[in-house]
């Protein structure tokens, strides 16, 4: 029947109007549509738009995960490059991403008042402008 979603070994397929599967289109599926359906791994289908291919099979490509943290000397802040030249907090660290792009590493770095306003430290101590010293891991080490 038309405008529904069917499972069949193993793939998915929308029959649309006329009674014929999607193929290069992007369909928003309803709830109605996906409701008990999952994908092979157990994953319950969502609402949302899905995209048939070619041969009428949804494609289902798992979300990337969102990059957090220091990757290659880059710090990723759910899922966003950090700019160069300035002081990042991160799940109660600070970072400070040098020219390049990259976070320093062993290494001690003068902080203007520019770079530390606003920022506190866990304990909510506000940071101050002056000379902060950051590890191997690339996280500001505060004594």
């Amino acid at each position: 029947k038309a405008y529904q979603l069917v499972e069949l070994e193993g793939s998915f397929y929308f029959v649309s109007d006329g009674h014929k599967v999607l193929v290069n289109t992007t369909k928003a599926l309803s709830a109605k549509h996906v409701e008990g359906k999952t994908l092979a791994d157990g994953t319950p289908l969502t609402a949302g738009n899905y995209y048939f291919g070619a041969d009428g099979k949804m494609v289902v490509s798992k979300a990337p995960e969102v990059k957090n943290g220091v990757i290659d000397g880059f710090l990723y802040v759910n899922g966003v490059q950090q700019k160069a030249y300035q002081l990042v907090e991160l799940e109660g660290s600070f970072y400070f991403v040098s020219d390049g792009h990259k976070v320093l590493v062993n290494t001690t770095k003068t902080l203007s008042a520019k770079h530390v306003e606003g920022k506190t430290l866990a304990d909510g101590t506000p940071l101050t402008a002056g000379n902060y010293y950051f590890g191997a891991d690339g996280k500001m080490i505060v004594s």
